[in-house]
């Protein structure tokens, strides 16, 4: 094994998820000990950090990597550098190379089994649908009581205004129109603050979607002067885990659309023909029973409406938690107003037909490869992209054909 304390070539290890001391960062593993015999055994440093599967961690891990690496090219500046990371230790790689500086001494990046992050907006309307139908429906209901209360202290205020003619003012009189003018005046100021409420609401998902995207997105590979290998496993179970995620976690967006609303219009106005059949007969002065009852089943149905909007509220949660869960957000806003997604190359989209692979047989396209390799073995085949033997044979073939020492 060869021993070179000033080596031509620097390669850092950067291990993902979960993964610290794992097997393929060891001098003992199949990758370890190929680069090891054609660079020597002083060529490899690895890089750790918590691996907890969360933003936060990444980006904290990136910060420290690319002070790791600038250590790294300050030592050795004559040096060839390269980077090898799985799993979301990709992500850590490329939060450390939005400094500019690092990517121009880099020579290379290789990201085994990546499912790299993608964050982008959300509609604002789709991200509040709940919210904005729960205002929309709390406001009508506080329309609504003003109806209501204005129709029931009408007659009372007839009755006051006749004391008043015959008695002159008295504290009846006084007590029945100040309820009346507080109740007025409460629905009211109520609708307008809703109102503003909802407008400021929408101000701060929008400030707090850019923070968010700016703080999660990945520089962009194209603008990188070296190239960068994408591998996974075919069937990698931790990419199709975040796929499968994404599409459970939008349910509630997916759903949340103009047909979804008219069903809910439809059972609210089912749940107030129900709880109208019931209603009992009610007289209050000269207004008739008719017209007590349509007010009632007024209230009845926006009532309703509040509610069902809070439950659906309710019911949004879990689904906006599991994709937090899953994605590493150290908050439920991050997931409820952005969409993060991954895809198997830094590019937001999956590259469809452009496997070039590792050989460097065929084209290269924004100097990202990719390449999905069939595993066979007990394990899963996210963890076992290291140990393929077709892999191994194209890093050999990588390092002579392109990397090789003069």
């Amino acid at each position: 094994m060869l021993i070179n304390h000033n080596p031509k070539y620097l390669i850092t290890f950067v291990h993902g998820t979960w993964g610290r001391n794992s097997r393929w960062t060891q001098s003992g593993s199949d990758l370890h000990k190929l680069l090891s015999d054609h660079y020597g055994q002083d060529c490899i440093r690895n890089f750790e950090w918590s691996g907890r599967n969360s933003h936060k961690a990444r980006l904290s891990a990136g910060k420290r990597l690319s002070k790791a690496l600038k250590n790294n090219i300050n030592s050795y500046p004559q040096a060839n550098h390269f980077i090898v990371s799985h799993s979301h230790g990709g992500n850590v790689v490329l939060y450390a190379l939005r400094d500019q500086q690092i990517q121009k001494m880099l020579s290379g990046v290789m990201c085994m089994g990546t499912p790299f992050i993608h964050c982008q907006p959300r509609d604002i309307s789709e991200s509040l649908g709940v919210i904005s139908y729960f205002f929309s429906s709390l406001r009508f209901l506080l329309y609504t009581c003003l109806v209501v209360g204005l129709c029931i202290g009408l007659p009372f205020l007839l009755v006051a205004f006749e004391d008043i003619s015959r008695r002159g003012i008295n504290s009846r009189v006084t007590i029945t129109i100040t309820i009346l003018v507080f109740t007025i005046a409460l629905a009211y100021f109520s609708v307008e603050r809703i109102a503003s409420l909802r407008g400021r609401l929408h101000r701060w998902a929008e400030r707090r979607q850019m923070e968010v995207t700016q703080r999660l997105s990945l520089p962009d590979p194209k603008a990188m002067p070296f190239p960068i290998y994408c591998v996974r496993s075919k069937g990698d179970e931790a990419y199709v885990g975040l796929k499968i995620s994404r599409v459970f976690g939008d349910l509630p967006y997916r759903f949340w659309r103009p047909g979804f609303q008219a069903i809910i219009i439809v059972i609210v106005a089912l749940a107030t023909a129900i709880l109208s059949i019931r209603l009992p007969t009610v007289y209050l002065g000269n207004l008739s029973p008719f017209f007590i009852g349509s007010i009632a089943k007024t209230f009845i149905a926006t009532y309703s409406a509040v509610a069902i909007s809070f439950q659906l509220l309710m019911l949004c949660l879990p689904f906006i938690s599991f994709s937090q869960f899953v994605f590493g957000g150290e908050r439920v806003l991050d997931s409820w107003f952005t969409q993060i997604t991954v895809s198997a190359t830094p590019t937001p989209a999956d590259p469809h037909g452009d496997k070039t692979g590792l050989s460097l047989l065929g084209r290269q396209t924004n100097n990202v490869y990719y390449k999905t390799y069939s595993i066979s073995g007990r394990g899963l085949r996210h963890c076992l992209i290291y140990t393929n033997k077709d892999f191994l044979r194209d890093v050999e073939n990588l390092i002579h054909n392109r990397f090789s020492t003069p």
